[in-house]
């Protein structure tokens, strides 16, 4: 995840497996825009980096879903409401 000017990992998670992550609020910071980089990690091969996501209060939930072919991959974001 990169926000601001700092990148902080939010875990892994092995081929054909699902995770969730929440993130930190202070890990936020003030404008609350952070961007989600998803790296294969094996032997090179390109990211899907995200388009900046503005978390809004009070839930935000980020579905992002990696491909195998990585120009497959997408993000879906909504608010819950209270």
């Amino acid at each position: 995840m990169l926000h601001g000017t700092a990148r902080d990992r939010l875990g892994r998670v092995p081929s054909l497996e699902a995770a969730v992550f929440e993130v930190p609020a202070a890990m936020l910071g003030a404008g609350q825009e952070i961007i989600l980089v998803a790296d294969p990690g094996t032997g090179g091969g390109e990211s899907f980096v995200t388009p900046v996501i503005l978390v809004r209060p009070p839930h935000t939930v980020i579905d992002l879903t990696i491909e195998n072919y990585i120009a497959y991959s997408r993000v879906f974001v909504t608010v819950e409401q209270s």
